[in-house]
């Protein structure tokens, strides 16, 4: 009897063993790896075109080259956004005709330059070359986008015309940050910006009765374009803004330090 069993013990002892070295499935399944979402980041594209002349000098075509930054990375839907609004202003910035609706900047692009051809044709090739460049660049702040777009023209004038765009861009929405998001006290904030705007016509153009020809009875409106970085909020008043051609920008930067209780973002 004890003979019999010992070559059964045997037996079930094996299967035992080899059961224990089986990998369960729990062994072999392999963890779900967890998506690590990149940083916002920004690669630049660009368009460039040029016509309505022979195009055989720069007096006689138009040139037109557009520059933008593309963002990449981060969230998709706030990318998104943030890519829709730059390839929106980047139109507007070519679109001075404003004729029709352009799809893209291609259309918009080629409408100025039929604009240059209609003009080059009525003055029999007597005229100057037109030019327009558009160069856009971001930088990622925290929770805050910067977008800067440089805008340079020249239509056959006295001389060419220059202006900057900020726009800012909440990271964590893509909505575009404007004054009233930011500023909790108006008169405060227009008070320290008209004190700054004085000193810098004042070291400009050493009179101290320069900012008095400028600034309007109702006091001196805010500039269009503003940046906020993580030290300081710049204003950008463009020429002709307030000031004549001659007197060219006026940036106005001002500490974060000195905004406590005025600005709050």
């Amino acid at each position: 009897m004890h003979q019999k069993l010992i070559p059964l013990c045997l037996v079930l002892l094996c299967f035992l063993a080899c059961k224990k070295d089986k990998p369960t499935d729990q062994t072999n399944t392999d963890k779900p790896s967890v998506e690590v979402q990149k940083p916002f980041t920004a690669v630049l594209d660009s368009l460039l075109k040029q016509g309505g002349g022979p195009c055989e000098s720069d007096f006689d075509c138009m040139k037109i080259r557009a520059v933008w930054p593309v963002v990449q990375h981060g969230d998709k839907k706030i990318r998104k956004i943030i890519n829709d609004s730059i390839a929106t202003y980047v139109i507007n910035h070519v679109d001075y005709i404003q004729e029709n609706d352009k799809a893209n900047l291609s259309a918009a692009m080629d409408s100025f330059i039929m604009s240059y051809a209609r003009e080059y044709k009525e003055t029999e090739g007597n005229g100057l070359g037109w030019a327009l460049d558009v160069e856009g660049k971001i930088e990622f702040n925290e929770d805050i986008a910067n977008l800067t777009l440089f805008n340079y023209s020249f239509m056959g004038g006295a001389h060419p015309n220059y202006f900057t765009q900020y726009s800012n861009f909440d990271l964590k929405t893509g909505a575009q940050i404007v004054y009233e998001d930011i500023i909790k006290d108006d008169t405060a904030f227009k008070n320290i910006i008209q004190k700054a705007f004085y000193k810098t016509l004042i070291e400009r153009t050493g009179d101290e009765s320069a900012a008095d020809t400028f600034i309007p009875e109702e006091g001196l409106p805010l500039a269009e374009n503003f940046k906020i970085t993580k030290d300081t909020i710049e204003l950008l008043y463009n020429t002709y803004e307030v000031t004549p051609y001659v007197m060219g920008d006026i940036p106005i930067k001002i500490p974060m330090s000195a905004l406590k209780g005025i600005v709050e973002l």
